[in-house]
């Protein structure tokens, strides 16, 4: 698959095992709501990942052992972090 793009409006939106997909780019656009992204499944290689969302709660896992970088950007951000993450600077 070339790229995955998801698009959707205020929902709750849960999308599991996306390393399956074995796309190199993936992009979420989402209105915000309830929405969890679970990057579990068979990493075959790298690849990105660009999420856009409003207001709402936006969970994001990353299986143990899984190297992953995640940075932010924009206003009235809250983020929690489970261990093994490190904070700095925008990330």
């Amino acid at each position: 698959m070339g790229s995955l793009t998801v698009i959707a409006g205020a929902a709750r939106l849960e999308l599991s095992q996306l390393a399956n997909a074995n796309s190199p780019r993936m992009e979420f656009t989402l209105g915000g709501g309830d929405v969890t992204l679970d990057f579990s499944g068979d990493l075959s290689q790298d690849f990105d990942v660009a999420i856009e969302g409003a207001a709402g709660n936006f969970t994001i896992y990353v299986p143990d052992g899984t190297p992953a970088r995640a940075r932010t950007r924009g206003a009235f951000l809250s983020i929690n972090a489970d261990t093994g993450w490190t904070a700095r600077d925008d990330g």
